[in-house]
């Protein structure tokens, strides 16, 4: 009569291959698991680590010297889209913020809620206030590290830092930190 599955499957493997019959039983393992779970496969995403350790200032010439340690992801640095934000604001109140992006730019506002530090409800508030203000310098950016000369009100004031990353509208915020005098 026929032949059966047994003899088909092992025909099969003779014609493509010892490596080609691994590979179409691991696709046919795929499809069958799609099948029954009825979803597609993805890669599986996790939150981002925002830490901060350490923030210290300083008095410069051209106004304040800012250094921000922590733990974020490195891709941050990495790719110019990721949307990592260190968001430093006056710590004796007042509710100005500036927040600073990776790739340099730098948008200062006010907003009442930054003076405790952000929940992750404020953080998507405060993505959309703010003006572009060039003022403030990016020095340097490493693994672990940023530092910046900030000028204007924010300037000899005493400051407070988050880290924020709103991935595709859902936020993550990192903890508050003061930053201390050096």
């Amino acid at each position: 009569m026929g032949e059966s599955f047994a003899e088909r499957d092992q025909t099969l493997c003779v014609r493509v291959g010892e490596r080609g019959c691994q590979l179409l039983a691991l696709l046919l393992a795929l499809a069958l698991g799609l099948l029954i779970t009825g979803s597609t496969a993805t890669a599986g995403e996790t939150d981002p680590t925002l830490a901060l350790y350490d923030g210290r200032q300083a008095p410069g010439i051209s106004g304040t010297m800012l250094r921000v340690e922590g733990v974020f992801p490195w891709n941050a640095l990495l790719q110019s889209g990721y949307p990592l934000e260190l968001v430093l604001w006056a710590a004796d109140g007042g509710g100005d913020f500036l927040r600073v992006r990776l790739d340099g730019e730098m948008r200062r506002g006010r907003a009442p809620f930054v003076v405790d530090g952000l929940t992750p409800g404020e953080a998507v508030s405060l993505a959309s206030i703010g003006a572009a203000d060039g003022g403030h310098r990016l020095t340097y950016v490493a693994e672990g590290r940023i530092d910046l000369l900030v000028t204007g009100v924010f300037a000899g004031r005493p400051l407070a830092a988050q880290l924020v990353v709103l991935d595709e509208g859902t936020p993550f915020v990192s903890n508050v930190i003061r930053l201390e005098a050096d």
